[in-house]
Formats: C-alpha cells, structure tokens, sequence
C-alpha cells in the first residue's frame, strides 16, 4: 500500500512533498511520487530516493530540486518525529518519470501496480490547465481516496495545526480520521469545528452532543491533541473562515463534488488565508470510493459505449419537454378528462376499440417519464411537480368514472371492467417495459411516431376509470384489483423511464451531492414497492390459495367437466380471484354457441352446491368453422 504524489515539478508547491511526506507516515504506508513533465516517455521510469544512501546525482533539475525537498524533510522528520515511541518516517521515496499527457487509464494503471490507496494532488487556480483536468479525473474516476490541496508556505519545524470542518457523512468523517493520523505522527493538533444554527440559549449544548457523536462514528478519541470546538453561526463558510485564522497551518474538508472543491479552493474561503509566510493550507479530500459506486461507475463506463449517448442539446430538449407536460394545467386537466370520459364509456360498453382510443389521448404518461428523469438527475422539484399532477389526475380520473357508474353504469361489471380488477405480474413487466420505450421515444424526436403504440401498452387510464364504475357498481374486490394495477403500472413505468434515460446519458448533479441521496433513496423506495406489489400480483400464490384452501381440486375439476360437457366448450381457462373469504371464477373458453337457459340453470346451480364460490363468470369465445 502506498500514498501517491502527483507532482508538476516546478510549478508545484515545495509544502506539497511535506503534506505527502507527513501523510504517507500517518498511514503507515510507502510514499510514491509521480513527476509529470512533458519531456519524458512511457513506459514511466522509476528512480529510488533513500535517506540512508547517498542518491545518484542527477542532471534534471527538477528531479535535483525532488531530491533535496526529500533530504530536507526526511531529515526533520527522522529529527523531530520519531520520539515517544512513533516509529520512522519513511525512508525510501519511489519517484516515477511519468509524461504529463499519459491516458488517465494508464496513469491509474500505473498507481494500481504501486498500491496507491490515496492520491496526493495540487489544485491550481487555472480551470483548464492540464494540471486540474487530471484533478477532475481523480475526483470522478479513481476508486481511491483523494486529497486535492492548495499548499502554502509552512514550516515543518513546527508540529502542525489542522481544523476539520465537520458536517456528516462519509467524507467529512474521512477528513477526521486522516488529520487524526496526522497529528498523531507528528505531534499535531486537531479542531474538529462544527457550526451550528442558532436555535436559542442550548444551541451550544446540542452542537457538542452532535460533535460527539460525529467523532464517535470517525473513530476518533478524545485524546489530548484533540480540541473539538462548538460556534453557533447562521454562515458556515465565513465561521470556519473565522476560526481558521486563529493560527491554523491546514484547513482539511471532506467533500467528492468537483465543481465544489474549486469553489472551497479558490472562492469560498477567503484569499486572506492564502497570503504570507505561515498562510493556511486549504486541502478538500474524497474517500475511497464503496463498492457500489465502483459498480455505478463500471456500469455508466459500459453504457456510455453501448448505448448511444444524448448530447446536451438533446439532454435540455428533453428536460423542457417533459418539464412542460408535467405541469397541472388546463391543457393537462382537460385531456384527462377527455380521456377518462372515453375510456368509461368503453369500460361500460365493453368495447376493447374504444378503451384503447382513450389511452392515445392520456396525458398521464409524461409526468411519469419526468419521474423517471428526476430520479436520474437527483431533481427533487421536478419529481414534486410530476407527483402533484398525477396525484390530481389520480383524483379526477376516479371521480369522473365514479359520475359514469353512477349515471350511466350497467347492472354489472362488464368484462373489461373486471380486466382491470385482476392484474399479474406480467402487467408489471408491460409497464415497465413501456417506460423504458416511452423515455427512449420522447429521448430521440425522430421516433416519436412510435410514442402513441406506447401509450396503448402502457394503459393508465382504464384502470383509473374502472376504479370508480367499481366503485359506483359496489364491486369493491375489483376496485382494489383495479388500483393494485394502477399502482403497479405508476411505480413500473417510472422505473422503466429513469433506467432508460439514465442509460441514455442523463446524470446526476453530483457525486455527493444531496439530489444523489434523494434520488438513491426513492430508487430503493420503488424498488421495494415494486417487490411488495409482486407479492399479490403473482398467479402462483393465487391460484395455490385457492386449490389448497377453499377450492379444492375436485371442484376445479368438476368445473372443467362442466365446460366441456355442459356448455360443449374446449380450450378452457380459469381464472380465480378473492372476494373476501369467497372466491370469483372466471371462465374463458371457445364454443359454437352461446349458453342457453339450461346450460346456465345448471351452472347456478354448481354455485348454491358449493359455498366457497361466489360466482362464475363466463366468457364464451364463438368459433366458427
């Protein structure tokens, strides 16, 4: 294991060989200095530095400079440091002639063969310099912890004096434990500050218990090179300002986001800190990255070359458009109603034609796709605006069915109103996989044709509208059915939708950033209400409750006999449902003609015989040859 330096010869800071110098000895670990520069080759060339040995004299000057920054430190270090026990600093400084322009992959290769476990960078103020570009790419793409710093004159004669702005989660308790280590080679001191709001007379009070418990979750003991501090303040940034002015040597905070850690850098934190002969170093560092941001990254470096990728014109297209589509409006609201009206009217004269007219006209599908794009963006507004507008829509869709039922509603549910009530997990895998084919659609205007195929498949609204007639008819068991497949095809398709457009190129605000954990949370939420949901919508649990419970086998088998015998049908298939402690069945089968008088006297009568049936639907299919 070792800690890696990524040096710029003379444009670097002679205090960053210190920070690395101090770090690899914290960690216990050998120290691997990489030189960029412009004049050398691959394959890079490793020169041993030795403190014990006389080192080869060298013509470079930079590596002379590396050298003698090496032997000066080394020496303090083995001087100053290695009483009371502490061991020795290192003694051996593996420095690499690396050129400045090699592929990140071959400079992360290369760090790997050395067993980097923590890179050592300068920030420069430049935005494009090569320098910070290689920054960026270690922020985002190592798997390793990083600090990037902004070095100023110190002097190491001294122990040093670092303060850890502490607000919560992984990089900030990251920070804690290597100024921690730190200090404790090198005779330093820590300040772990925490800012805290002003909430009246034991804002002080509850800033120290959550300090505490900070520290606790870091590890990090209450020794004596410890000095916690508790300030109550309304700006964060101006109070850690503020303190670090008090004579601190390193300001360390713990944070992964790039465009955060120049802002820190350069920005935030005042110039005042920067400025003459013992000036505050200011460094940002990010942890290791989990194994499941390793396995998000594999997977978006696979996407990015599989599937082609949106540009940012197209990403700001399809964010107007759904953006747009997703507001409760009158256009919204009048569609929906439209469309609703239309598939009641379908539900009730049982005509599939029209039914599948009124989900080309629905609206809801775009507030769902802004769903999926939220989730993939970390865009916690958007989500609120589209879950507002299907919340309405979810309302209007019912209350207009239930006005239909009311008024116009048949003795009974028809049978593409009991369609609704009995959704399977095969519903599911249609939602989902029209949420996937609808983002892609409205991703890639060229296939928009394809859009209104996907509408039909994806069937919002009917079960809304069965919702209310069942509820208007008194059919309760198929209003449930009916919202279970509503629920289902809302959670589905919006998985589809953020699984298509993420693959599609569209990311996140941020590593790190609050957006991210929003979105990672609701992803487990629907993830876990899609399994939740899969436990009713699966055939096998029902139809096992009913052949082992209520209905055994020898009346399904008598039900099959009646098919074939009374009702002289063939290709039979039956369908179970719950009513409460009862069962419904429903029976699909192909025939010459419909039942007569007979034939149904003689079903009615297979039903008063058996108590656990509450009813048997028929749905004769007429075949003529």
């Amino acid at each position: 294991m070792s800690i890696t330096v990524l040096h710029y010869g003379s444009n670097t800071h002679p205090s960053l060989i210190y920070w690395g110098f101090a770090l690899g000895w914290a960690m216990e670990e050998e120290l691997n200095l990489f030189l960029l520069s412009r004049r050398y080759q691959l394959p890079a060339e490793k020169i041993v530095f030795s403190s014990l040995e006389e080192n080869a004299a060298e013509a470079e000057a930079d590596i002379e400079d590396v050298f003698e920054q090496l032997s000066e430190v080394s020496k303090f270090a083995s001087e100053k440091w290695t009483d009371g026990g502490r061991g020795k600093p290192p003694q051996q400084v593996n420095v690499w002639k690396v050129p400045i322009d090699s592929p990140f992959s071959q400079l992360q290769s290369l760090g790997r063969s050395c067993g980097t476990t923590i890179y050592l960078v300068e920030k420069y103020e430049s935005a494009r310099s090569v320098e910070n570009e290689r920054v960026t790419e270690l922020l985002e793409g190592a798997s390793e912890g990083v600090v990037v710093i902004r070095p100023q004159i110190f002097d190491f004669t001294k122990s040093p004096r670092i303060l850890i702005p502490v607000g919560g989660g992984p990089h900030a308790r990251y920070a804690l434990r290597l100024a921690d280590k730190i200090a404790r080679r090198t005779r330093g001191e820590i300040a772990p500050l925490l800012v805290e709001t002003d909430i009246g007379d034991d804002s002080e009070a509850f800033g120290e218990v959550s300090l505490k418990r900070q520290l606790a979750k870091a590890g990090i003991a209450q020794d004596e090179h410890v000095k916690s501090q508790i300030r109550v303040a309304s700006d964060v940034m101006s109070c850690v300002r503020s303190v670090a002015e008090e004579g601190f040597d390193l300001v360390l905070i713990g944070s992964s986001d790039v465009g955060r850690v120049r802002k820190l850098l350069f920005k935030t934190l005042s110039d005042r800190l920067l400025q003459g002969a013992g000036s505050t170093s200011i460094a940002v560092c990010r942890s290791p990255k989990s194994q499941t941001q390793r396995l998000k990254d594999f997977v978006e470096k696979v996407l990015v070359v599989t599937v082609p990728q949106l540009e940012r014109e197209d990403r700001i297209r399809l964010f107007e458009t759904l953006q747009g589509g997703s507001r409760w409006n009158f256009d919204f609201m009048t569609l929906l109603l439209l469309s609703t009206s239309i598939a009641t009217i379908g539900l009730i004269q049982n005509s599939a034609a029209v039914v599948i007219g009124a989900m080309v006209v629905a609206p809801l599908m775009t507030p769902l796709l802004s769903a999926g794009l939220s989730l993939a963006q970390g865009n916690l507004p958007l989500f609120r605006t589209a879950a507002f507008s299907v919340g309405m829509g979810f309302v209007l869709a019912i209350s207009v069915g239930f006005a239909f039922g009311s008024l116009f509603g048949p003795d009974e549910p028809t049978a593409e109103i009991l369609a609704r009530g009995g959704p399977t997990l095969l519903d599911m895998a249609v939602a989902f996989f029209s949420g996937i084919a609808a983002a892609h659609c409205v991703a890639r205007p060229n296939l928009s044709a394809a859009l209104a195929g996907v509408a039909i498949a994806a069937a919002l609204v009917p079960p809304l509208s069965a919702i209310g007639l069942s509820l208007a008819l008194g059919a309760y068991q198929n209003a449930e059915g009916a919202a279970l497949l509503f629920g289902t095809n809302i959670v589905a398709i919006i998985l589809g939708a953020s699984v298509s457009i993420f693959a599609a190129g569209v990311r996140g605000k941020g590593k790190g950033s609050g957006g991210e954990a929003w979105a990672r949370r609701s992803l487990v939420g629907l993830l876990l209400c899609a399994l939740a949901l899969a436990v009713p919508l699966s055939p096998v649990r029902i139809f096992k409750a009913a052949s082992n419970a209520e209905v055994p086998d020898e009346i399904l088998g008598k039900l099959s006999k009646i098919v074939a015998d009374t009702l002289s049908g063939n290709n039979a298939s039956l369908n179970v449902r719950t009513l409460g402690k009862k069962f419904a069945v429903e029976i699909s089968f192909d025939t010459s003609r419909y039942p007569n008088e007979e034939q149904m006297q003689t079903i009615a009568h297979f039903v008063d015989a058996n108590p656990s049936i509450e009813k048997i639907t028929l749905h004769p299919n007429i075949v003529v040859r």
